[in-house]
């Protein structure tokens, strides 16, 4: 259904010619209504549900690297700190080669680096703080 806004790039027009100028604004307005869309959606949706599967477990890497500076979770394991991006407590994934005394995650440290900025920003605007994390932690690959 979504397609067929791309269906009007193709509609005749009253001089019969096509302007490749006017197919690009369309085609931008487009772009961007779309892309709109999707994000208030993607908002939405973080809104009303709880985060599931493996995006708590990135999320608290991350901010692990926004308050702490590090990888280490030993210092990041209490309710207080799950209770800013997720609703309940969870198990951490622990890493078998985590060194004495630390904890490090067993999932790759690289999505959740990608995601210090936007937790930053969502812990400072919006006011579910996990909602822009989320988005982007469900929106990878």
């Amino acid at each position: 259904m979504a397609l067929v806004f791309f269906g009007y790039v193709h509609l005749p027009t009253e001089s019969g010619r096509v302007s490749p100028r006017t197919d690009a604004y369309i085609g931008a307005a487009l772009l961007v209504l779309c892309l709109l869309l999707y994000f208030l959606y993607a908002l939405y949706f973080c809104q009303i549900t709880m985060l599931h599967g493996d995006e708590g477990h990135y999320l608290r890497v991350t901010q692990s690297l926004l308050h702490d500076g590090d990888m280490d979770l030993a210092n990041n394991l209490g309710a207080e700190h799950i209770g800013e991006f997720h609703v309940t407590e969870f198990a951490v994934h622990k890493a078998p080669a985590s060194p004495e005394g630390k904890v490090h995650s067993v999932h790759p440290i690289g999505l959740s680096a990608a995601l210090v900025p936007a937790y930053w920003w969502g812990s400072r605007v919006w006011p579910r703080r996990c909602s822009w994390c989320c988005w982007l932690v469900c929106a990878s690959p």
